[in-house]
């Protein structure tokens, strides 16, 4: 199978599933496509990174993915809505989605951005091992790092007010970041496994119940 159908048929059991039921709303939790930091393996926390040529290429697939997987025609969009973090790299990848699918409420929410890394900001892996031997693997975090409890007070609080905002609506996309995710896989009790671009899960919320659903790939 070529790498745009598997995405598409990737896509297409994601939005199957959540036409079974309409009880509970259910909603896509995606991170945004490859970045420039992202190719060169540097941890960009709040810092402001574009999206790669490859990553711009990345969201017109999945948008094709969405578009090919919803069954929508003329009058039906394959998203009701699009809420992203506000950093250029998730925000991007979300206007090239927008943009081809005709997506006209696009919601910029910051409480959705990565995690702060303080000074670890703009260095690669090796370098942090460099700079700052064994505090990675003690856990031991630099001034300026966003501490779990903080980080996942702001996205809970982003997603509660997503299903206030979207309680009416059933295709909702949510792009924002993997620390988000991390914060969330430890908030459930699940374990953490690093989340490709354009990977994500599924959130199933009703009223101000939350759990986490399957992961999902927008992409190959």
């Amino acid at each position: 199978m070529q790498a745009a159908a598997v995405g598409h048929a990737m896509a297409t059991k994601v939005w199957a599933v959540c036409r079974e039921s309409r009880q509970k709303m259910r909603k896509l939790l995606v991170r945004h496509a490859q970045s420039d930091w992202n190719v060169s393996g540097r941890w960009q926390g709040h810092a402001d990174t574009p999206l790669s040529a490859h990553g711009r290429a990345q969201s017109v697939e999945a948008a094709k993915a969405l578009t090919n997987s919803s069954g929508s025609t003329r009058s039906a969009q394959p998203l009701d809505m699009i809420f992203t973090s506000d950093l250029t790299r998730a925000k991007e990848t979300s206007e090239i989605i927008a943009e081809i699918l005709g997506v006209s409420t696009l919601i910029v929410d910051a409480g959705l951005r990565e995690r702060a890394v303080g000074l670890w900001e703009g260095l690669t892996t090796a370098e942090i091992n460099t700079q700052y031997p064994g505090d990675l693997s003690n856990r031991q975090y630099p001034p300026g790092w966003e501490r779990d409890e903080d980080l996942l007070s702001r996205v809970l609080k982003s997603l509660r007010q997503i299903a206030k905002l979207a309680a009416t609506r059933d295709r909702i996309l949510i792009m924002s970041h993997t620390g988000v995710f991390y914060i969330l896989d430890c908030y459930f009790n699940r374990k953490f496994v690093p989340i490709g671009n354009l990977c994500g899960r599924e959130i199933h919320m009703e009223g101000n119940d939350m759990s986490l659903g399957k992961r999902i790939a927008l992409i190959s």
